[in-house]
């Protein structure tokens, strides 16, 4: 951000719902994917602007993907890191055994009660490996709610198996802008 903000760019991140010192409210519907787009929507105008460059990584992906797909008109252009296109995603839980069994984290996670196992420790340690900036994460976790974390699978997350069939084809994000595998193809 630092860099980016170095660069002339106005740049905003999202604490997302549940986490750190964002509202953590309680349920898994007030994390399905409509209120996290909201919430990219309300930050977009409480910068001022009618749309922005979405950059998401993670959950982030997963929730720049959606807002570009049911709300085009905030995306000005999208950086997705690390997390595949929905249609691609979908595509590959149900027909691909091994990432089928490398999701199993997921549904496990989709579980009750699976934010029991979890720890601030844990995953300040899984977040960030450069023991300068753990101390950060570890103390952002602490304020986290582990229950929230866990509804965004439990909303969100495909439930798939090996019996469900592949998702159609969606149509492509407008093709002058995206450039993923699934777009170009």
């Amino acid at each position: 951000m630092a860099t980016l903000s170095a660069a002339g760019y106005r740049v905003a991140a999202l604490d997302t719902r549940g986490y750190n010192l964002s509202d953590k409210p309680q349920g898994v519907e007030a994390y399905a994917m409509p209120n996290l787009i909201g919430d990219v929507a309300a930050v977009i105008a409480a910068e001022g602007q009618k749309n922005a460059v979405v950059v998401g990584h993670d959950w982030g992906a997963a929730i720049a993907w959606q807002t570009v797909l049911n709300r085009p008109d905030l995306v000005n252009k999208l950086v997705i890191m690390a997390v595949p296109h929905p249609a691609g995603m979908a595509r590959e839980l149900a027909t691909n055994k091994d990432q089928q069994a490398n999701s199993q984290y997921a549904r496990n996670f989709q579980k009750e009660g699976s934010e029991k196992v979890l720890t601030a420790e844990r995953l300040a340690s899984m977040a960030n490996k450069n023991p300068a900036e753990q101390a950060g994460y570890l103390e952002a976790f602490k304020r986290s709610d582990f229950a929230a974390m866990m509804n965004y699978y439990r909303a969100n997350y495909p439930r798939i198996t090996a019996d469900t069939p592949p998702p159609a084809r969606r149509r492509p994000i407008r093709r002058s802008r995206c450039r993923c595998w699934c777009c170009m193809a």
